[in-house]
């Protein structure tokens, strides 16, 4: 055991979806597979913001930033803007104040749909991570999201 899941499942009823991914075999909806984009540049990429409301109000400067970044921005909550990330729908998203039992199996989505998700400074989510994650469809983009939020 090293602390990170072995499976993950987004599960969303009314849409009649599920996202189930297990790190090292792969992702899929609905039983088939899915994968990341390829996009690799922020100025380029679709972002969704989560909890923007908390980030507006904990981190301003951070939200002009975020305001000024992406080809195309979308306020959003919860965990369906990670399954867009991990089916390729969305390049890149940016959350906030979460538990975890919001990341951890998130987490194991992006990551076997070829993703990254880490915490804001970069470092891998844990049962101690902070609540203020990162999700990327490709390293060059997870890394230029890193570069935003350190300003």
């Amino acid at each position: 055991m090293d602390g990170k899941p072995d499976i993950g499942v987004i599960g969303m009823p009314a849409l009649n979806e599920v996202f189930l991914g297990v790190p090292g075999q792969g992702a899929t909806l609905n039983g088939e597979p899915i994968r990341t984009s390829t996009q690799t540049r922020l100025d380029q990429s679709i972002l969704f913001v989560n909890e923007g409301d908390k980030i507006h109000r904990d981190y301003p400067v951070l939200f002009g930033r975020l305001m000024q970044s992406g080809q195309t921005r979308r306020f959003t909550y919860d965990c369906y803007p990670h399954a867009l990330l991990a089916a390729g729908y969305v390049d890149a998203v940016i959350d906030y104040d979460l538990q975890p039992y919001d990341y951890l199996p998130v987490q194991a989505v992006v990551a076997a749909a070829g993703g990254i998700m880490t915490d804001w400074d970069g470092k891998a989510l844990d049962l101690n991570s902070d609540g203020r994650v990162i999700s990327a469809a490709t390293s060059e983009l997870h890394a230029e999201m890193l570069d935003l939020v350190r300003g």
